[in-house]
Formats: structure tokens, sequence, C-alpha cells
């Protein structure tokens, strides 16, 4: 698979997980979720935007060196 299959397949993983976390917080309302959402949720997402950045910008430096070593 390419760097940009992975980062699409990333990126579709976390649509998915956060539809599938807003439909569970339509019924988990208590001190809990915010704390799991804060603590946990946030931090992943802040993590799998970074390496959606980095695959991308990766992948954009690949394409180039192999357009440069044509």
């Amino acid at each position: 698979m390419s760097l940009v299959g992975g980062a699409g397949k990333l990126s579709g993983a976390r649509k998915d997980l956060l539809l599938q976390w807003d439909r569970v917080r339509r019924t988990w309302r208590d001190a809990n979720a915010e704390h799991f959402e804060k603590a946990y949720l946030h931090e992943w997402e802040q993590q799998v935007n970074a390496a959606h950045r980095a695959m991308t910008s990766l992948a954009a430096t690949l394409k180039q060196l192999r357009r440069d070593c044509e």
C-alpha cells in the first residue's frame, strides 16, 4: 500500500470512529464520558491528524524524488 493509500485509510478510520463516538455520546452523558473524550479522543485525534499530515508530506517528497531520479 502506498503512503497516500495509507493516509486515506487512516482518514477514513478517523471519520468512522468519530461518527461512532458521536452516536455513543448521545446517550453517554456523564462525567466519565467527558473525561474519556478529553483524556483520550482529543489526544488521539491530534496524533492521527499529525500522522496524516506527515504521511501526505512524505508521499509528496517521495513523488518528487522519483521524478528527480528519472
